[in-house]
């Protein structure tokens, strides 16, 4: 017997509804935008496969957007090839040189030949989607070739089609052209190509800028730009300025991928890290890696050694940048770009930015510590200690497990990201104080580190790593600027005084040396604004400059 109220003691009833007509829209039509919500969901799922295919003229700067696409991926924990098939070819061809006329597009059976070789560098290409030897499958191919014609990329699109059919997986192919309209700038890639390019290697300079510029020429011959006919998703880079023409482009490549590329460029300036300095409250020494951290409340502030660090990094940044503007010609009259100045919002990273020349100064919670939750202020052997579970959960995936109630380091890369653009799009120096750990991140960027041992990379305390572009990548310095106490002493006054007589004093002192250009700094500890007793030092600082 069904109790009162149960389910088979209900009263049905048949509802009846009309659906009401859609809205008018602002054409006063009920048409809908279908076609167009289709085109969209038809490229904004996140694919399990990734192709992005370069395409455009050689000198164009192909290779270096597959490199820095490349390391982006690797950063972001992406398993990333770059696959040539000009080093296909180079294999193929046993070492015997091929001039311009084997891309000339009459040339019929050196055209069949190319073709092949894409096709093979295809199949590398799927093979390693796949994964071989017991190997993880990769997520993102860069398929690094001119790739100029609708046919050949029709064939790259199909090929790629029936590869997903057959894999029962998602592939999603888009094309990265690169268009240089600069005489200038393709001149110069030209010379850079002659001077870096196996294809000319031990051959005369005159000779090879002849062969290059008539390959150029035949490439021109058969050239056709990517059209919204193709039906595909692309990205056209232009003279890597920030101008850029996507079309079918959603999701996850709209998001991070396209603002990334758009921050290309190729000026040549100073990018320096910096951790914020010595602070006060410290309950453990400062060390390189984030596994000996320095301990110390949010709130503090700069200690007077922080301080001291602050004003040597002043006059750091100061010189440093003159030797930039030197190196590239550049001067006040040019109204060159500022430094970009990034800190994080905690107190000692700001006050470690105090003595740096006026510029564009930026505090980012962003750029805020590893957000270790409840294991604040442990030591790794603490965590072991006092956590065991967490402390294996972080020894056996350190990348991905995230503290208890805190962050990860796969957390903390998603949220650096938007820094690390702005890093790239400046032309001019970028001066970044932060932290250990967000450091760590940032660092394995710039050194094309695999970005699991982010953890283990040391970030030395008082000290300026500097990063200058190069042709491969950047190029590492570090300048130590630890202070060495060179006498102390502690003098009782007879009256107490008031601090503004000593800071006159300091300033005095301190103006004096820097005229003199030495490398010292003479500085005080009074205990109050009125003090009896007063602590003097003068010391040196320890630096490679």
């Amino acid at each position: 017997m069904p109790s009162p109220g149960g389910p088979d003691s209900m009263d049905y009833k048949t509802v009846t509804f009309t659906v009401p007509a859609p809205p008018l829209n602002r054409r006063g039509s009920r048409e809908t935008n279908r076609p167009l919500f289709t085109e969209r969901q038809r490229f904004t799922p996140t694919a399990d496969k990734l192709v992005l295919v370069m395409v455009g003229l050689p000198a164009r700067g192909k290779s270096f957007i597959a490199k820095k696409l490349w390391k982006f991926f690797c950063w972001k924990g992406l398993k990333c090839e770059v696959f040539y098939v000009g080093q296909l070819r180079r294999a193929k061809s046993s070492g015997a040189k091929q001039d311009h006329s084997f891309f000339d597009p009459n040339n019929t059976k050196a055209k069949e030949e190319r073709e092949m070789l894409a096709l093979e560098s295809l199949k590398q290409v799927q093979r390693w989607f796949i994964g071989e030897n017991g190997e993880k499958g990769g997520d993102v191919a860069v398929f690094d070739a001119t790739n100029t014609t609708k046919l050949r990329r029709k064939v790259l699109r199909d090929t790629f089609n029936t590869f997903a059919e057959e894999r029962k997986t998602s592939v999603h192919v888009v094309f990265v052209e690169s268009i240089c309209t600069s005489e200038a700038v393709i001149h110069a890639n030209i010379k850079q190509k002659v001077e870096s390019s196996p294809d000319y290697r031990n051959m005369p300079e005159e000779e090879a800028f002849a062969d290059l510029k008539q390959r150029l020429k035949n490439y021109e011959a058969a050239y056709e730009a990517l059209e919204d006919a193709e039906d595909c998703s692309y990205i056209k880079l232009f003279d890597m300025q920030s101008k850029v023409h996507a079309k079918g482009i959603y999701g996850h490549v709209a998001k991070s991928i396209l603002p990334y590329m758009m921050s290309f460029h190729i000026e040549h300036r100073p990018i320096w890290l910096v951790r914020a300095g010595h602070c006060t409250m410290v309950r453990r020494d400062f060390g390189a890696i984030i596994k000996d951290p320095c301990v110390a409340p949010r709130s503090a502030h700069l200690s007077t050694l922080g301080v001291d660090f602050a004003y040597r990094l002043g006059e750091f940044v100061k010189q440093r940048t003159t030797v930039w503007m030197e190196n590239e010609g550049i001067t006040p009259e040019d109204n060159p770009t500022e430094c970009l100045v990034m800190t994080s919002t905690l107190p000692r990273a700001v006050e470690t930015a105090d003595f740096l020349p006026s510029g564009k100064r930026m505090q980012m919670a962003t750029l805020n510590p590893l957000d270790k939750g409840e294991c604040y202020g442990l030591s790794m052997d603490q965590m072991k200690e006092d956590m065991p579970e967490a402390y294996a959960a972080y020894e056996k995936d350190p990348w991905r497990t995230r503290f208890p109630g805190g962050e990860s380091y796969q957390d903390l890369m998603m949220r650096l990201e938007p820094v690390l653009i702005d890093i790239e799009q400046h032309t001019g120096p970028v001066l970044v104080v932060s932290h250990i750990s967000t450091l760590q991140v940032l660092y394995s960027y710039f050194l094309a580190a695999p970005i699991e041992t982010s953890p283990d990379l040391e970030i030395p305390f008082h000290s300026v790593l500097e990063l200058v572009p190069n042709q491969d990548g950047w190029t590492k310095t570090v300048f130590n600027m630890h202070m060495i106490r060179v006498f102390k002493f502690t003098h009782t006054h007879k009256w107490p005084i008031s601090i503004t007589w000593i800071v006159i004093f300091v300033q005095v002192a301190n103006a004096f040396q820097h005229y003199l250009k030495v490398t010292t700094m003479f500085y005080i500890k009074p205990e109050s604004a009125l003090v009896s007793s007063t602590t003097f030092s003068w010391v040196k600082f320890d630096t490679n400059l």
